[in-house]
């Protein structure tokens, strides 16, 4: 699974905050600070919110299928790539037809627990409001895939529309170089080259281009155990998903959150055992009081068995006297 190092330090997080929220309850906080442990568990439990775009036929529902492990996209449907498609968590599986252009998916798969997935029509095919539709969630996507075919890389679509972008939309993305099993190596270096000088032109630097084939990543999931790890090297996810790892943890603003949470319940905390420990000075004085009266109490109890005995004593020699002397 992708961005398992920040899905990993996020679930650390929550156990730590539910164990506050536990504590909180269990030593009486105020409703409104438990309201605030509950507030930042929703928070920073949001999907990560992925988005991916490249031209038709570029491999684009083949990278996302491989990435989770089954078919969330269809592929080779045409139905599937003229609308954005936007994937959600559902416990039943239902479409909602949000726009002409829209629609939203939802199903019961425990993957988009952690992951919104927004699926783009080819940039090739994109009308203006699916362009403008799909800016918005590149402005606002913890992790963008931009997906170029090595069968067609040299497209003018989609430089063009990458192009009118904020450069801040870049941060996180990533450039992938899809259906590499379909050239030999040598082609591979050249496109990755090329790829790399357009970018610099268009978009003023050139990023790292992760050459993959998610055939051979999808075969590798089906077939045994030798050679599935044939087929994943050859596949090249490693690299790529390393990467997306890397993308993950330096997303400012998902970090920002961890970071922001972690601070507040660290002052939570403090805040609790201040309490616990003010708490505990005034008990310690009721203790070592209760102590004092509890050896006292032990000492009299000794006291009383001791004469109780000697009385005891004494009533039996008496009785001794008196039976002899009758």
């Amino acid at each position: 699974m992708i961005a398992d190092h920040y899905l990993q330090l996020r679930t650390e997080l929550e156990t730590a905050l539910d164990d506050l929220l536990k504590l909180g309850s269990e030593v009486g906080r105020t409703t409104l600070s438990r309201d605030t442990l509950r507030w930042l568990l929703k928070d920073i439990s949001e999907p990560l919110l992925i988005v991916v775009v490249g031209e038709a036929k570029s491999g684009k529902s083949s990278l996302l299928n491989s990435f989770f492990r089954l078919e969330l996209v269809k592929v080779d449907v045409q139905t599937a790539t003229d609308r954005i498609h936007i994937f959600r968590y559902g416990s039943e599986e239902k479409s909602v037809e949000t726009s002409a252009q829209l629609i939203e998916r939802y199903l019961p798969l425990a993957f988009l627990h952690d992951f919104t997935v927004v699926d783009t029509p080819g940039t090739n095919i994109m009308v203006a409001e699916h362009k403008k539709i799909t800016e918005n969630f590149i402005s606002s996507a913890d992790l963008l895939l931009l997906v170029f075919s090595v069968m067609n890389p040299w497209t003018q679509f989609f430089w063009d529309f990458l192009a009118s972008w904020r450069k801040t939309w870049l941060k996180n993305a990533v450039f992938v170089l899809q259906q590499a099993d379909q050239r030999e190596p040598k082609e591979l270096d050249v496109i990755r080259r090329h790829l790399g000088d357009t970018a610099k032109q268009k978009i003023g630097f050139s990023p790292p281009i992760f050459a993959v084939s998610a055939r051979d990543e999808l075969l590798a999931q089906r077939t045994g155990l030798n050679e599935e790890r044939r087929l994943w090297r050859e596949s090249q996810f490693g690299p790529l998903e390393e990467q997306i790892n890397l993308v993950a943890m330096q997303s400012g603003g998902r970090v920002r959150r961890l970071g922001s949470a972690c601070q507040i319940a660290q002052a939570m905390l403090h805040d609790v055992l201040s309490e616990l420990r003010a708490s505990l000075g005034l008990i310690t004085p009721d203790e070592e009081r209760l102590a004092r009266v509890e050896a006292l109490l032990q000492a009299r109890k000794k006291q009383t068995f001791r004469s109780a005995a000697n009385l005891l004593r004494e009533v039996e020699q008496a009785g001794t006297k008196a039976w002899r002397k009758a």
